[in-house]
Parts: C-alpha cells; sequence; structure tokens
C-alpha cells in the first residue's frame, strides 16, 4: 500500500510536509522539524482555552437556566393539576345537583299523573253523581207514597179489627 503525497494529504499548519518521506535520521532533527509545529499547536491551544472556558461557562449557565425552566414547568403542571381538581369537583357537585333536581322532576312528574289520574276520576263521578241524584229524585216520592201506603195499611188494620169485635160476641149455629 503506498503512502499518501502531499497533494492527498491535508497538513495542519507548521507540519512538516516530508514527514510521509521519513527523512528524519537522528531525534535532533525530528526535534528541529516539529518545533514550529509544536509552537503553532501550543499557540492554538492557547487560543482554544478561552473558548473552552466559555462553552463551559455557557454550558453551566444553560444547565441551570434549563433546570430552572423544568422546575417551573413542574410547578405550573402541578399547580395546573390542582386547577383542574378543584374544577371537577364543583362540576361533581352541580352534576349531583342536577341528579337531586332530576329524581324531584321525576316525582312531581309522578304526582301530576296521580293528581290527573284523580281529575279523571272526579270527572267520572259528576254523572254518577247525576245518575244518583235522578235515582233520588224518583226513589223519594215512592218512598213517600210507601210511608201513606204503610200509614194506610196500618189505619186498615186497625179499622178491620173494629168488626171483628163488634161481631165477635154473635155465633152462628
Amino acid at each position: 500500500m503506498a503512502l499518501p503525497t502531499n497533494s492527498d494529504r491535508i497538513w495542519p499548519p507548521g507540519f512538516p510536509s516530508d514527514f510521509h518521506r521519513g527523512h528524519f535520521h537522528d531525534s535532533k532533527s525530528f526535534i528541529q522539524k516539529f518545533r514550529p509545529f509544536h509552537t503553532n499547536l501550543v499557540s492554538i491551544i492557547q487560543d482554544i482555552s478561552p473558548v473552552k472556558n466559555q462553552v463551559n461557562t455557557r454550558t453551566g449557565q444553560a444547565s441551570t437556566s434549563a433546570q430552572a425552566l423544568s422546575q417551573g414547568a413542574s410547578r405550573l403542571i402541578n399547580r395546573s393539576i390542582q386547577d383542574i381538581e378543584a374544577g371537577t369537583e364543583p362540576a361533581s357537585l352541580a352534576i349531583s345537583a342536577m341528579q337531586v333536581l332530576t329524581d324531584c322532576i321525576q316525582s312531581i312528574k309522578s304526582l301530576m299523573d296521580v293528581v290527573a289520574a284523580s281529575v279523571q276520576q272526579s270527572e267520572m263521578v259528576i254523572p254518577a253523581e247525576s245518575g244518583i241524584q235522578g235515582i233520588s229524585a224518583v226513589v223519594q216520592p215512592n218512598s213517600t207514597a210507601a210511608e201513606k201506603g204503610a200509614a194506610m195499611s196500618k189505619k186498615l188494620s186497625t179499622q178491620s179489627r173494629m168488626p171483628n169485635g163488634l161481631i165477635g160476641p154473635f155465633h152462628i149455629s
């Protein structure tokens, strides 16, 4: 496998361009070749350090904000649940009151049915009362006539005994 050439690789600034060729025969030449790269790398790290600190600070702030937001959302959700529960209690009471009212209305309807039946019965009694009054009108004179007839019958009975008392002493032989 062939090693990539300089044109195939992207080398960082200050990196020795002939690194891949293995031209380092001793450590001194190696150090001399890498010193500018090392210096450049240290400079980059120094430039990145404040950015890293800012990122860490901002991350901490974001975390604190997210935690506060989460706690606020949690309180809001809990409050909403309490409000919903508080709202359902009056609704439940209203439903119970409506059920009681419905029961009362049913009772009133039943009583109205009884009243309607009573009115119907009383209307049916009126013709019967008229019939009874008609019968009474017929019976009253009959009753008076019967009383007169009974009185007359008693008088006749008394009178029929009288001739028996007059005839009684006579015997036919």
